[in-house]
């Protein structure tokens, strides 16, 4: 089971004590101790830089995310783990999420139908300087070039610092392409996910496995977190805290699972609000996350 997560916010020293909080949601485990994972990636925004963690293969049964980000100190932060059927083969750094262009991080779950198809047509447009950026072989990459082209069409990359409007429409511009082309080629939609942000602003992309977001922002939410350190009595600041924490691609126990790895119980979920098949979320710092249609 592959996992895509963002966290987004005010306060970077809360990343790893929100994961870790929730890590019942977000941790990767498989059944009985048996499933390996694949690789894995994290990438953040701090203090003015982009940083990435990644690692193409990793054999466990059970992925900590609050141990990828142990030591982050980041209000921006990406991660995505991905599964793989043979967990003696790896994909190698460049195939493995996020991907990055300048302050842009960039991650997906699940795949365009027919992409070898595909790529040449997404590309058609793409100007070279973008084009060349390409390291590896994956969809991803190739749909974050795209959204990179739409983005620079507009005169976005100039503008990272108030680019959301900007950057809404090159992603629905992007899934649109993607989608013409795959229906000329009798393919449906795609069922992917994707968390995008460039350390200014965030977003994620619904049209695959399940995706909902959890919302630290009241005195009650932070309290939740508990002390400083343990055996300490010492909490942290209550006052102006808003930290997002959104995930894609887990899924909840019944009866009837036959997936290798562990199901998220329901009443993990609480305080998560599950986000619309179809929809593009929005976080902004220090403002209420944004849902609207695609």
């Amino acid at each position: 089971m592959a996992r895509l997560i963002g966290l987004f916010g005010n306060r970077s020293d809360l990343v790893a004590r929100v994961v870790e909080h929730e890590a019942r949601v977000l941790d990767v485990r498989g059944r009985s101790g048996k499933a390996s994972l694949g690789g894995w990636g994290v990438g953040f925004h701090q203090g003015g830089e982009v940083l990435i963690r990644k690692r193409p293969l990793e054999q466990r049964a059970h992925l900590s995310i609050a141990e990828l980000v142990q030591d982050v100190r980041a209000d921006s932060v990406l991660v995505h783990v991905r599964p793989t059927e043979d967990p003696t083969r790896a994909d190698g750094a460049e195939n493995t999420h996020p991907f990055r262009y300048r302050n842009w991080l960039f991650a997906q779950t699940g795949s365009l139908p027919e992409f070898p198809r595909l790529r040449q047509r997404l590309l058609e447009s793409v100007p070279d300087f973008l084009k060349s950026q390409i390291r590896g072989e994956t969809d991803a990459e190739v749909l974050f070039t795209v959204f990179l082209s739409f983005l620079h069409d507009a005169g976005g990359l100039e503008l990272e610092s108030s680019v959301a409007e900007g950057a809404q429409r090159a992603l629905r511009s992007t899934l649109a392409l993607a989608d013409a082309i795959g229906a000329e080629l009798g393919q449906p939609p795609a069922r992917i996910n994707i968390v995008l942000g460039n350390g200014e602003v965030m977003f994620g992309v619904h049209r695959g496995r399940a995706m909902a977001y959890r919302e630290f922002a009241t005195k009650s939410d932070v309290a939740a977190l508990g002390p400083d350190e343990p055996g300490s009595s010492r909490r942290p600041d209550l006052g102006n805290v808003h930290v997002v924490v959104l995930a894609s691609d887990f899924h909840v126990a019944a009866p009837s699972d036959s997936s290798e790895f562990e199901a998220v119980d329901a009443d993990a979920l609480a305080g998560w609000r599950s986000i619309e098949p179809g929809s593009l979320i929005t976080l902004r710092r220090g403002l209420a996350p944004e849902v609207s249609p695609l």
